[in-house]
C-alpha cells in the first residue's frame, strides 16, 4: 500500500468512500465532502490537508485521512477524518494512514496529534482503533453532539 498526497483526480473516489461509509450521518459526509472540497479548490490553503491510501499495483483509493494544524496553537495537529473503504477495512489501511502522519508530523517538529470523536456505541470501534495507536482519552464533552452523544478527545504526544 502506498500513501501520498490526494489529487483532485483522486476526488470522486474519495466522494465514493464517503459516501460508501455507513457508520456516517449524512451531516458528516457533508463535512467531509466540503473539506475534500476545500482542499481541491483552494490551492494555496493549508489548514485541511489529505492523504490517500492505495493499493501500489491497481492504484485504487483505498482510504484518506483529513488532517492539519490546529487553530492558534504551537505544534498540535488535528486529525479530522480517517475514512477507509468498507472493503478495505481491517486490513491497515487506517494505521498506515495514522503513521504517515505521525513521521510528517515528527518530521516538522509537531508535538501533539488530537482526534475528536463521538462517544454512541457505533463509534465503538473507532475509539478501540485510536487506543489501539497510542492515542489516549483525554478527555469528554457530555452531551455536545446530544443528549447522550459526548464528545471524546484523543491524544497521541509525537
Amino acid at each position: 500500500m502506498g500513501i501520498r498526497e490526494a489529487t483532485h483526480g483522486d476526488r470522486d473516489a474519495l466522494l465514493g468512500i464517503i459516501d460508501a461509509t455507513e457508520n456516517l450521518t449524512e451531516e458528516e459526509k457533508d463535512c467531509a465532502a466540503e473539506l475534500l472540497q476545500i482542499y481541491i479548490d483552494e490551492v494555496d490553503q493549508d489548514d485541511y490537508l489529505f492523504l490517500v491510501a492505495c493499493n501500489e499495483d491497481s492504484g485504487e483509493v483505498e482510504g484518506f485521512l483529513c488532517y492539519g494544524l490546529a487553530s492558534l496553537s504551537s505544534g498540535v495537529y488535528d486529525i479530522y477524518w480517517i475514512v477507509v473503504s468498507p472493503v478495505k477495512m481491517m486490513k491497515g489501511v487506517g494505521r498506515s494512514l495514522v503513521s504517515e502522519v505521525e513521521r510528517k508530523a515528527s518530521a516538522v517538529g509537531i508535538r501533539k496529534i488530537i482526534i475528536e470523536t463521538s462517544s454512541l456505541d457505533s463509534y465503538k470501534g473507532s475509539r478501540e482503533f485510536y487506543g489501539k495507536l497510542g492515542f489516549i482519552e483525554e478527555a469528554r464533552v457530555k452531551d455536545f453532539f446530544k443528549v447522550g452523544d459526548d464528545k471524546v478527545f484523543f491524544i497521541k504526544n509525537i
